[in-house]
């Protein structure tokens, strides 16, 4: 992918993320993309809706990464040979399963399809506070 296709990506997506807080009328400040403009990305068939995609779930595939080694433990244990479409797919597996709260943010359906596909030993026992915790 060239740098110039790579900047059109950044721009439709956050087109995409401008257009939603615009339309947003809840509490919540900030730019967010809702399940089901992910999936209208990801299912286009142009190039720049394709990129935006697979940007969009790498950065979250990304941030569990970090968050992980923050934790001290890994949460996603992917292969090491797969690829950003693969892992697409298997985003879109899970979209595919419950269809029904597209509204939701896409982080947070990214965030389950990748802890699901690709969880760690103990992944989620890292994810969610102790018993008695604050």
């Amino acid at each position: 992918m060239s740098i110039k296709n790579l900047l059109v990506a950044t721009v439709v997506l956050a087109t995409v993320e401008t257009s939603t807080y615009a339309q947003d009328s809840g509490p919540t400040p900030g730019f967010r993309v809702s399940g089901g403009e992910l999936l209208k990305l990801c299912q286009s068939k142009a190039d720049l809706s394709q990129d935006a995609c697979v940007f969009y779930i790498s950065g979250v595939s990304d941030e569990l990464i970090l968050d992980g080694i923050n934790r001290g433990h890994e949460l996603l244990c992917m292969p090491q040979e797969i690829t950003a479409g693969q892992i697409r797919d298997q985003v879109l597996l899970w979209f595919a399963k419950d269809p029904t709260n597209v509204n939701l943010p896409a982080s947070v359906y990214v965030w389950r399809a990748l802890l699901d596909t690709y969880p760690c030993k103990d992944a989620w026992k890292y994810l969610m506070p102790a018993p008695g915790a604050p």
